[in-house]
């Protein structure tokens, strides 16, 4: 399944069904791979119709390299079958590499969100901004 594809389903916590597939060729899940669901994972913080990323860490045992045939139908032949349905669903959710520096744009903070706030908490201070140095 790792080299072949796969369809699974993961039950989300809020009960909805999630349907990831990788198609043939498309990936090769190696262990410890990471992959991400967009906009499949925890709501954002103040912000309950956004969500994140969904992060995936596969663990996964390959054979022996003597099983291991370039052409994918030998290899079809020598491990078991992939659960992968013929036909993709209308809903499959498209797994996408991960990038450990990447910033997920739904749960960003950048400086001009901070700026905003000190500008907020500035006018409800009286705009004097802080504390002034008396001239003699």
């Amino acid at each position: 399944e790792a080299l072949c594809g796969f369809q699974i389903k993961i039950l989300h916590f809020n009960n909805h069904e999630i349907v990831v597939r990788s198609n043939p060729g498309e990936n090769v899940i190696t262990p410890g791979l990471v992959m991400k669901v967009p906009e499949e994972g925890m709501p954002v913080y103040q912000k309950p119709y956004m969500r994140g990323h969904l992060y995936i860490k596969f663990d996964v045992e390959f054979p022996r390299v003597s099983q291991i045939s370039s052409d994918l139908k030998s290899l079809g032949n020598i491990l078991p079958g992939p659960t992968l349905p013929s036909s993709a669903p209308e809903k499959a959710s498209s797994l996408l590499p991960f990038d450990p520096h990447e910033v997920d744009p739904a749960t960003r903070t950048d400086k001009q969100a901070y700026e905003e706030d000190d500008e907020q908490a500035r006018a409800h201070q009286g705009g004097g901004g802080g504390v002034q140095c008396a001239h003699q």
